[in-house]
């Protein structure tokens, strides 16, 4: 209601097109004089919205205030009795027994993977091992990438299998989904195809419950309903494979609005649980999704979007009515689970801190609690700063979410295998070792053979069309060295200007996915024409000014030389390089690291990209062979595999010219005009300044282009 009177304030006070039938004038009306608009709202504000102005709004604040103060004042009415023996929990007279609890999360945990085993059309699949699995929660390059999720990951690629898997199951198994149509093609029978997404439902209801059950202290409906499995475009996925184990970590809470702050809740599941979770995240659900004809990323959802409202509640009156004889949904369970939680988890393994320096002994402390307590405090005290500003301001782990760094996961994770031990559950998540049978091979659709074009023509013909083919034997072999799988120290490529240098670094860039190729470039206008050829050439480059995230990770990113040195940079790119985002890094025009550092004192600090560990790249149309090795030794290239395109010209005539003292224009001049030069032939001069250069094109009456002009290859054409 509070809100309601609030818009239709603001509507009152600043209309965007006013209300003439009640004296209401416009936004634009109102501010024609300075301020006015303010001390509209404000007087308003103070007629109708403050307590105590005897309106209806100020009856409703002085309402709620009042309860607030009732409410911290006076506790809730006791609702849980125990027995005797501590083992069975009354809430509001319904008794629910520890043990039947217990028994409950193993059974249903079991019936999932028997429902599971039937969305995989009753055949065996290799099982997931979590332990083998990369994953990170870090922010520092969280690009929102629509649909990544733990499977899109480099070293994950193995589990990401798709719809074809299951469509073969589908096949093998004689529950035909589809059946011939008219004209040749295949139509989904839509009987079939509804069964089969029923049965999906159920799995996922109960899936549902069973995460809520086992989770460890119960979320609230909007947590597990809003789970997604990966990005979308606003916001990131819940779903992480952490040390083993599947875990959610949300960030709804009640007291944000108090704090301020975000603040992340991270819960972690057992492993049968895990290992079902994951195997329906890799299997099942790529299929179902194109079965269903959706792109939800919701891991709970229908037509009518994801499941927030009573679907929990529903899930979990099932699955207590079955197994413990007394129906309970989300309400009724949180009770439970939290009087389970405090009486056998919380004082069976209560950790007493101590809060202040200084503070007196707590009864029942140990010394090794003691001393770990104060150690902390001593580290804390020795960096001459408090532990709130040394949790916030430093040494921000870029692998974790902020605000949930590795102390809370580590206390999460304990609290919620804490719980999978109180219910009997296996939890040992990455110190179990899983042996795993490889297939030999995985099941795939059968695809007619063609012939197989190399990885570098593959990116030539992406980016220049179908039939785009090397414009020289340099330039193919500087592709294949670029693509090659099997190279991995860094390389040093000297093509003459014109050769389509920048081709190799577009050519890589269009093949990588949820991955990203870095161009260091030496010129602010370089940068500007790379953006405007690489989006030309319809791929997704961005330039790097400064820390920021993108809505989706780009293909290629473009950092001036003077920036790429820069602390915040190198941090961006290392998390790259870690998270495996990170396919290959190209250093343009790599010449100025010899050439220009007298003058330029960042170029001498380029050395530090080395420290990325990846596929390193220099490209440059100038260097002189005497300058090979300061090249080498600026930018710790020691060891790079060095080529250099032949500049051999068996037709190319050279003759030397003696000036003798004369102006070198005045005997160049005559003998440049004399060249027989056949018709549609073209020369280039050289000269040793843009000003002598200027008075040349235009005693010549031809282009003139300096050493850092971005056209250079449209104006030799």
């Amino acid at each position: 209601m509070i809100w309601m009177i609030r818009l239709l304030m603001l509507e009152v006070a600043v209309s965007e097109k006013g209300w003439p039938e009640l004296g209401l004038q416009s936004r634009k009306e109102i501010g024609a004089v300075a301020g006015a608009v303010a001390g509209r709202i404000h007087e308003l504000r103070r007629g109708h919205l403050c307590e105590g102005s005897f309106s209806p709004a100020s009856s409703i604040l002085s309402q709620l205030a009042r309860g607030q103060a009732i409410n911290r004042l006076q506790s809730s009415e006791a609702n849980i009795y125990w027995s005797d023996d501590r083992q069975t929990v009354f809430y509001e007279g319904r008794g629910v027994a520890v043990a039947r609890v217990r028994a409950m999360c193993q059974a249903l945990t079991g019936e999932l993977e028997g429902l599971l085993h039937g969305l995989l059309f009753h055949q065996g699949v290799l099982p997931v091992p979590l332990p083998q699995l990369v994953d990170s929660m870090g922010t520092a390059q969280r690009f929102q990438q629509k649909g990544y999720s733990f499977t899109d990951h480099p070293d994950n690629a193995r589990w990401k299998v798709g719809w074809e898997f299951l469509w073969e199951r589908m096949l093998q198994d004689g529950q035909r989904l589809v059946k011939g149509g008219g004209s040749g093609q295949l139509e989904w029978v839509d009987q079939q195809c509804k069964a089969y997404l029923a049965r999906e439902k159920q799995f996922l209801l109960k899936l549902m419950a069973v995460m809520h059950l086992t989770g460890g202290q119960p979320a609230r409906s909007p947590e597990i309903g809003s789970i997604k499995v990966r990005n979308s475009v606003r916001s990131s996925r819940n779903i992480f494979v952490i040390n083993g184990r599947v875990a959610v970590v949300t960030t709804y809470d009640k007291s944000l609005k108090r704090r301020g702050k975000t603040e992340y809740v991270f819960r972690c599941f057992p492993d049968q649980l895990s290992q079902v979770l994951v195997q329906y995240l890799v299997y099942v659900l790529p299929f179902s999704r194109v079965v269903q004809k959706t792109k939800s990323d919701f891991l709970f959802a229908d037509g009518q979007g994801p499941w927030i409202r009573d679907q929990l509640s529903g899930a979990l009156a099932v699955a207590t009515a079955k197994h413990l004889g007394v129906r309970l949904t989300v309400s009724g369970w949180r009770h439970v689970a939290i009087a389970i939680s405090d009486e056998h988890l919380r004082k069976a393994s209560r950790v007493w801190k101590q809060e202040q320096e200084g503070g007196e002994d707590v009864e029942g402390e140990s010394d090794g609690e003691v001393e770990q307590s104060l150690f902390e405090h001593i580290l804390v005290r020795q960096s001459a700063h408090g532990k709130q500003t040394a949790e916030l301001r430093y040494a921000i782990d870029a692998a974790f979410l902020n605000r949930l760094g590795p102390d809370l996961v580590s206390a999460y994770s304990q609290a919620s295998r804490a719980w999978h031990a109180f219910l009997h559950l296996e939890s040992k998540g990455a110190a179990a070792a899983v042996a795993v049978r490889r297939p030999a091979s995985p099941l795939q659709p059968v695809q007619v053979k063609r012939p197989r074009l190399s990885t570098a023509m593959q990116g030539l013909q992406k980016i220049l069309g179908p039939e785009a083919k090397p414009r020289s034997e340099g330039q193919a072999h500087a592709l294949e060295l670029v693509h090659s799988l099997t190279l991995q120290e860094p390389q040093i490529i000297v093509l003459g200007t014109g050769s389509g240098k920048s081709l190799l670094f577009f050519s890589v860039a269009a093949l990588v996915s949820h991955q990203t190729v870095i161009v260091v470039v030496p010129f602010a206008a370089l940068v500007d024409d790379l953006i405007t050829r690489a989006r030309g050439h319809q791929l997704t480059c961005e330039e790097w000014q400064g820390q920021r995230q993108w809505v989706l990770l780009p293909q290629l990113i473009i950092v001036s030389a003077d920036r790429a040195v820069e602390s915040d940079f190198l941090h961006f790119a290392k998390g790259l390089e870690l998270n495996k985002q990170l396919a290959h890094v190209f250093f343009d025009e790599c010449h100025v690291a010899v050439t220009d550092t007298s003058y330029r004192a960042k170029l001498r600090e380029l050395w530090q990209l080395r420290y990325l560990n990846c596929r390193f790249t220099c490209l440059t149309a100038t260097l002189l062979i005497a300058l090979e090795p300061v090249l080498r030794a600026n930018l710790l290239l020691e060891h790079a595999q060095l080529f250099r395109q032949s500049t051999m010209r068996p037709t190319t005539r050279y003759r030397v010219v003696d000036c003798h003292r004369q102006d070198v224009w005045e005997v160049a001049e005559p003998l440049i005009r004399g060249l027989p030069l056949p018709a549609g032939s073209r020369g280039v001069i050289y000269v040793r300044s843009y000003a002598h250069g200027e008075s040349v094109a235009e005693a010549m009456d031809c282009p003139f282009y300096k050493a850092t002009a971005t056209d250079k290859q449209e104006l030799l054409e």
